[in-house]
């Protein structure tokens, strides 16, 4: 658990200060089980994920007993959104709960891309189109407090280095970069 925190509050910026408030845990042990027999020789890594802030308790318990469901595609495309620093999430579903995931690496099924809110901390967004390669490790509720006299004022990344060569994309990528990156597992999300 302490390394779950640590590693969750680690990945915020410096001037975002979270307070944990409560650590619900998934017990599934059935899902857990075919987790890790999916695993075989394959890198894990853990990512975030958030959901409405209205109901999010119900919504986590849901997760927790039947896994994920993939909606309709968005901007990357079909599945299910995740990403590598803490204030993602936790800004778009309303800054007060996160749903910390371990994930199977299989580049056929999961794609990295830019973050589209900055982050200097850690800076991507995943998009896993297969949920048997997730496991809803656990719900963290928690309040931030912001320091302002930290905070950066940009929070849009830009364009990627693949934009830059992609004329076309170049006015599309200054508001949003959905282009793929790899490798799809950063050394600093590995767990396995």
């Amino acid at each position: 658990m302490v390394d779950i925190v640590k590693r969750f509050v680690s990945r915020f910026e410096p001037y975002i200060i979270p307070k944990i408030n409560r650590i619900t845990f998934n017990h599934n042990k059935e899902m857990e089980e075919k987790f890790k027999k999916l695993i075989g020789n394959r890198k894990v890594i853990q990512l975030y994920h958030c959901t409405d802030s209205s109901n999010y308790s119900n919504i986590s318990k849901n997760i927790f007993n039947n896994g994920f469901h993939i909606g309709p595609g968005s901007n990357k495309g079909y599945g299910v959104y995740f990403a590598s620093h803490s204030q993602y999430s936790a800004f778009w579903g309303g800054g007060n709960h996160i749903i910390v995931c371990d994930i199977i690496v299989d580049e056929d099924f999961v794609s990295k891309h830019i973050s589209e809110i900055y982050s200097s901390v850690n800076n991507w967004e995943y998009v896993v189109s297969k949920t048997e390669l997730i496991f809803p490790r656990c719900l963290i509720e928690f309040k931030l407090s912001i320091d302002n006299s930290y905070r950066n004022k940009s929070w849009s990344n830009g364009i990627c280095d693949n934009c830059r060569y992609e004329k076309e994309k170049l006015e599309e990528c200054f508001r949003r970069c959905d282009c793929k990156h790899f490798p799809v597992a950063d050394i600093d999300d590995i767990l396995v």
